[in-house]
């Protein structure tokens, strides 16, 4: 059999090979890019319903469980937050991981939903007290969690989709306002479908429970920072550190003290008084709906206009 002629090297097309690596290349890049971006949409899925089901109950506090206790777990729940944002979050993140805290912070979080079902099926209703201090622990870890995980997650993608950190940003900021806008409306529109009581309160125990699993089991961790973490003493003083030397910080608070304010009068006051005693108590969690919904379906828009 005669064999086939040497191909002439000359008539290869020289840019062939080249064209293939950098169409594998770019088909590389954006299943990176896509996987960075399913990554955060599945985080900021489950957290947007855990942490819907914990404001939806918030909401229902007064109302569900007298204005005495129902404001005092408020109470509880707002300066254990305090407290936990302050001193415990950063060393904390710094120690465990983005993921990690996320994790810690979200099953803690279903210990204060499902101690208002613990409270209606049993008699001790001074459980919620204790739910309310765990979930304003894991309240004050999660949000700089949160933060720490939405940051490298803008980068990974930034890089990934090779955009600008600016864009990356704001794409990823429009989803997450998305996504945890949905979860809220929909969590409290859930009370809707329930009668206040027993099988709302096991309801959201299960979603929250759920919630708080799919992070630990389908989120992967995003990597940062690897530098050794300060001793817990010096992390825990640091948001003091920097209340003193930032002027823009202290000029937030009257901000804050305002927010404060008007959001303990709304939810131990108002919402009992007037609302859950004029128009029925499923409408505690309904006032809001129509205002987190235009915010929901406003934020992607806002996203993609900074997008562009």
């Amino acid at each position: 059999m005669a064999s086939s002629p040497p191909m002439d090297r000359a008539l290869i097309n020289p840019l062939h090979d080249g064209a293939a690596a950098d169409d594998s290349a770019t088909e590389i890049t954006a299943k990176s890019a896509q996987r960075v971006l399913r990554n955060f949409h599945v985080l900021a899925a489950a957290f947007s319903l855990n942490h819907g089901c914990v404001t939806a109950l918030v909401a229902l506090a007064a109302s569900e469980l007298g204005p005495s206790l129902g404001n005092t777990t408020l109470f509880v729940l707002y300066a254990c937050y305090t407290l936990s944002a302050a001193f415990l979050s950063n060393g904390l993140v710094a120690r465990l991981g983005a993921k990690r805290t996320l994790v810690l912070s979200l099953g803690l979080y279903c210990v204060y939903v499902a101690s208002y079902a613990v409270a209606f099926f049993t008699p001790i209703d001074n459980v919620v007290i204790v739910g309310a201090a765990v979930g304003g622990v894991a309240a004050g870890c999660l949000w700089p969690a949160q933060g720490v995980f939405f940051a490298r997650s803008a980068e990974a993608y930034a890089d990934a989709a090779s955009i600008s950190q600016k864009a990356a940003t704001a794409l990823l900021g429009a989803h997450f306002s998305a996504a945890y806008l949905v979860g809220e409306v929909g969590m409290k529109l859930l009370a809707s479908a329930f009668e206040p009581g027993g099988p709302l309160f096991v309801a959201y125990s299960c979603i929250a429970v759920g919630a708080a699993l799919t992070v630990a089991r389908f989120v992967d961790d995003v990597s940062g920072d690897t530098t050794p973490p300060p001793p817990f003493a010096e992390s825990a003083t640091a948001a003091l550190r920097l209340f003193r030397r930032s002027a823009l910080c202290r000029l937030l608070v009257p901000t804050n003290l305002c927010f404060g304010l008007a959001a303990a009068y709304l939810n131990g006051s108002f919402l009992s008084a007037v609302v859950a005693a004029g128009m029925g108590e499923w409408l505690c969690t309904n006032q809001s709906v129509s205002r987190v919904h235009d915010a929901a379906v406003l934020a992607p828009s806002s996203g993609e206009e900074r997008y562009r």
